[in-house]
């Protein structure tokens, strides 16, 4: 039997470790993976990449492929789009709190470019996602 391996990671109340970011597939539907050291979810440092490949009927866990480096340019991308989202996200609840330019329709408009930002951050990974697995032939 092969090795598996969930994707879930370890984490407890948010501390512990996760697997962030899916690159570099192939037609046999593996992908490289890395798993982080995070807390509150937020990635704070990779510790180690891995091809995997999903085993059928059950999400969460993964056939183990091959245990790899830090792929650093996967790590890179996972740190932008954390330190991308989440101060758009904060600025969201901050302005929405504070009212910095309340009842105007300047900060109305403030306010839906913000949100929609974040809506198209938020999908951004999984639009990348679908890219790489079409050019993959998966």
């Amino acid at each position: 039997m092969a090795n598996t391996i969930s994707r879930t990671g370890i984490t407890v109340n948010g501390i512990g470790t996760t697997f962030y970011g899916q690159a570099r597939f192939r037609r046999d539907g593996s992908f490289v993976t890395t798993k982080w050291f995070v807390i509150c979810w937020f990635p704070f440092f990779p510790m180690k990449s891995y091809r995997l490949r999903y085993i059928e009927g059950d999400e969460n866990s993964c056939e183990l492929l091959e245990e790899l480096p830090v792929d650093r340019v996967q790590a890179i991308k996972v740190w932008a789009y954390a330190f991308t989202i989440v101060p758009c996200v904060s600025f969201i609840l901050v302005t929405s709190v504070v009212a910095i330019i309340p009842n105007t329709v300047l900060g109305y408009v403030l306010a839906t470019v913000f949100v929609l930002l974040t809506m198209a951050l938020g999908y951004l990974p999984g639009l990348l996602r679908l890219r790489a697995k079409f050019r993959a032939g998966g």
